[in-house]
């Protein structure tokens, strides 16, 4: 009985990890692009570029930091951790080259910026897709 609650105390610490959606890359239903490449949603999330490909400007937006999707999406489009992260934007802010995307506190509010903006760009989970928005990269 012992194993048996113990085996159901990992199952329910391990399992929500396990079923963690990949980040999928949204834009305005509007925006006349229909997919991104990887290196491209890194320029435009690293403030490398900041206009979409074929023209338009981009106005990136993240989720907060510690947000356990954000962490996934930038290990899998930069190869950073949170830390080389944070270290990366503090020289670009220090030495006046760029600005980190602007932060908001959850994928709903992601959805509604990007729905709602015709430059925005965003990432949330597969599950959290409608045709508010429109699915132009997933990370994996």
């Amino acid at each position: 009985m012992k194993s048996l609650k113990m085996a159901a105390s990992i199952l329910t610490t391990v399992l929500p990890l396990a079923v963690f959606s990949d980040p999928v890359v949204i834009v305005n239903p509007k925006n006349p692009l229909s997919a991104l490449a990887p290196e491209q949603i890194e320029w435009l999330f690293l403030s490398k570029r900041s206009d979409f490909p074929g023209g338009g400007i981009a106005k990136p937006v993240n989720l907060p930091e510690g947000n356990r999707l954000r962490d996934e999406f930038y290990e899998k489009t930069s190869r950073k951790d949170a830390a080389q992260l944070k270290s990366y934007w503090a020289r670009l802010i220090f030495t006046g080259k760029a600005l980190p995307p602007k932060e908001l506190a959850s994928e709903a509010e992601i959805k509604k910026y990007v729905s709602s903006t015709l430059e925005g760009i965003g990432y949330i989970s597969k599950e959290s897709i409608d045709n508010t928005v429109k699915a132009v990269g997933a990370i994996q």
